[in-house]
């Protein structure tokens, strides 16, 4: 056992040098590019964020609700359609009804998230209150687009499976709506989460390696990397706590 833990070690190690000195690559790379944006100006780089948000900060919002929402929409009805036609027979329907929810899902969420981006943007970098008031109305807009969406999906799969449970309006929706899944479906969640935990982590040391970078530019301070740090702490946290209580649960059982 122990010789195939060190074959195992000896097989990993390349991989391992090779992200550790692409990881020096890119730093060195990055050094390089805060120096050229000292040297021209930062100053002229910020004012030039600006009046690039100034000019295209009001359609952003609208535009990705034509390009992601209006599709999305396009697609819940014609599921909804196809749902009032099903004969209760055809048991590919409900698979394929679901897959592109998952995909409606997911880009409703992105519009939404891009949404908050802008937002947030013109309220730090920009001091036009017009255009602010104009932004945070189409924030408004898009999340009532995303609650809506989101809202007729998860009632097209109730009404294709009555045992689930939950609606999109209630705080505790999500608990409910896994309490009500069945086994298969739970380890899919299960699977997906565990990703989604991987990518946070991933995600973090990677931004924080940026924010290094970034404030020897433009001086953001502790606070980006308190966020990071608190962000991460918290992903790490209740994985292994779940992990615990799961742990706990198993022993009990037995």
């Amino acid at each position: 056992m122990n010789e195939q833990i060190k074959q195992e070690n000896r097989k990993a190690l390349p991989k391992f040098l090779g992200v550790i000195v692409g990881a020096l690559l890119l730093g060195i790379l990055l050094g390089i590019a805060v120096q050229m944006i000292q040297s021209h100006g930062v100053d002229e780089f910020t004012a030039a964020f600006r009046r690039g948000m100034e000019a295209c900060a009001v359609w952003v919002i609208p535009v990705v609700l034509l390009v992601v929402n209006f599709p999305c929409g396009l697609t819940i009805h014609k599921c909804e359609r196809k749902l009032r036609d099903w004969d209760k027979e055809d048991e590919v329907l409900p698979d394929q009804i679901e897959r592109r929810f998952n995909y409606v899902l997911l880009f409703t969420t992105l519009s939404y998230l891009i949404s908050m981006l802008v937002l947030s943007l013109v309220m730090v970098g920009m001091e036009n209150m017009p255009v602010l008031l104009v932004v945070l109305g189409e924030f408004i807009v898009a999340l009532v687009v995303l609650i809506l969406q989101q809202k007729k999906c998860v009632d097209v799969l109730r009404t294709m499976n009555p045992e689930k449970q939950g609606s999109v309006l209630e705080i505790n929706f999500q608990k409910k709506w896994l309490e009500s899944c069945d086994e298969a479906e739970r380890k899919r969640v299960g699977e997906a989460s565990y990703a989604a935990y991987k990518a946070v982590n991933v995600t973090c040391i990677v931004l924080w390696v940026l924010l290094i970078f970034v404030d020897q530019i433009f001086d953001v301070g502790a606070v980006p990397f308190v966020l990071l740090v608190t962000i991460l702490c918290v992903s790490i946290i209740v994985y292994c706590t779940a992990e615990i209580r799961a742990a706990r649960r198993r022993s009990q059982v037995r």
